[in-house]
């Protein structure tokens, strides 16, 4: 028996096909009337969106409602023709910054709107009618003020059914790279090193700062480095992944000061009365955390006589080739012979009108000084007073001085006496 032939003429088989059919199409219409809305579909559910910078995603205005959307905003055109999709994008930066939105590979002609305020009560910021310029010039240019929430809107133009579209956002406002100069200080063990946050000079992110590199220059010197300047730059990358450079230099120095051993010497005062105290009598050796040279010593005050008999405080400062310096107190004692020493003058005594006169030890002393200090200078032998009756004679006077010690000392001047 042909069976085809059968079922090709028998009336029954005819209605059981036509039934299967209307059962294919009852099953498709029932699965578009049941196909869910996607969850962004009204403006309370809108997806946030948290990073402004190379943002690329994906989205779809199928089976989407019109739902509470806005008519128009600035050049979208009508945006309630169609149902759309809603985005939040939320700010947390400090300062104002402005973001390019494009929109790729739409399956629709889509329409963008963003607006600030709440869903409840929306105000327009910018909208535009995209002609798929992805890489191009921005559908959108949206400025974002700090702390404040934005919504976007995508919907397909026409009565269409809608289609799947690519978002990409990009920010135009990257880190803001701030350098200031550092001078690097050898360490103890002869090294320095530079890290970014001392070449930091306050940069600002309005994403915030994910990271600070030193990108190029030398991050560690050495002694041999000390007085030498180095450029280096400074790298800033936000949390959006945006980089930008600055520069700066450092200069290495010596920040650590030498150390000495000191001694406290005797020093004795030669016959000339004098002496110089030099660097090599008041310290004995000296150490650095960069050896590369010979230190300097100087001492303040340095020059003594008779007259600093005894201990004097004087101020020893190494300073090492880098310049960095260090000072000690030492104590210099002077010795010698400290002895009171007379110094005599002749004098001539003239009589007054009442035919007197006298010689004090003031007039013959030319002089006379005592190291330990002057407990009595005077005339110890000969005449102090004179009359008509010595005019023409001479007279030897001896004058005295006697130290804090007792120790005393005399010296003769001749007295001449004059009308």
């Amino acid at each position: 028996m042909n069976f085809n032939k059968f079922y090709q003429t028998s009336p029954k088989i005819l209605h059981f096909k036509y039934f299967l059919s209307l059962l294919v199409l009852l099953s498709i219409s029932l699965t578009n009337l049941t196909a869910q809305a996607p969850a962004n579909d009204l403006c309370s559910g809108a997806t946030a969106i948290t990073n402004f910078d190379g943002n690329v995603f994906t989205g779809t205005t199928l089976n989407s409602t019109n739902t509470g959307a806005p008519l128009t905003c600035a050049d979208s055109g009508n945006l309630s023709e169609s149902g759309g999709v809603w985005y939040s994008i939320q700010s947390t930066a400090s300062a104002e910054f402005d973001i390019n939105v494009f929109l790729c590979d739409s399956e629709a002609d889509t329409r963008l709107g963003v607006f600030s305020g709440s869903c409840n009560g929306l105000i327009p910021v910018n909208g535009g009618d995209d002609s798929d310029k992805c890489g191009d010039d921005p559908s959108l240019l949206v400025t974002i003020a700090p702390n404040t929430t934005y919504y976007l809107y995508v919907t397909t133009a026409g009565f269409g059914t809608g289609g799947n579209f690519t978002v990409n956002i990009n920010s135009s406002n990257p880190p803001v790279a701030v350098c200031q100069d550092y001078a690097a200080g050898i360490d103890a063990s002869g090294s320095a090193t530079v890290t970014a946050d001392n070449i930091n000079g306050q940069s600002q992110a309005d994403f915030g700062i994910q990271s600070l590199d030193i990108t190029a220059g030398t991050t560690t010197y050495s002694c041999s480095d000390v007085g030498s300047t180095f450029p280096i730059t400074l790298t800033v990358t936000d949390n959006n992944g945006d980089t930008n450079d600055c520069s700066s230099t450092v200069t290495v120095v010596d920040a650590i000061a030498p150390s000495a051993v000191t001694i406290n010497p005797t020093v004795t005062i030669p016959a000339s009365g004098t002496v110089t105290v030099t660097g090599a009598d008041v310290v004995a050796s000296t150490s650095d955390n960069c050896p590369n040279g010979t230190p300097t010593i100087t001492v303040e005050p340095n020059t003594f006589t008779i007259f600093d008999y005894g201990p004097n405080t004087v101020t020893a400062t190494v300073t090492d080739p880098g310049g960095a310096s260090s000072s000690y107190p030492v104590t210099v004692t002077i010795d010698g012979d400290a002895s009171p020493v007379t110094i005599c003058q002749d004098f001539t005594v003239e009589l007054d009108a009442a035919g007197a006169g006298t010689c004090t030890a003031a007039n013959i002393d030319n002089g006379s000084y005592a190291p330990l200090g002057q407990m009595f200078l005077g005339i110890s032998a000969g005449q102090t007073d004179y009359t008509c009756a010595d005019v023409g004679s001479a007279y030897p006077v001896t004058l005295m001085m006697t130290d804090a010690n007792g120790t005393s000392d005399e010296c003769t001047a001749t007295v001449t006496v004059e009308d």
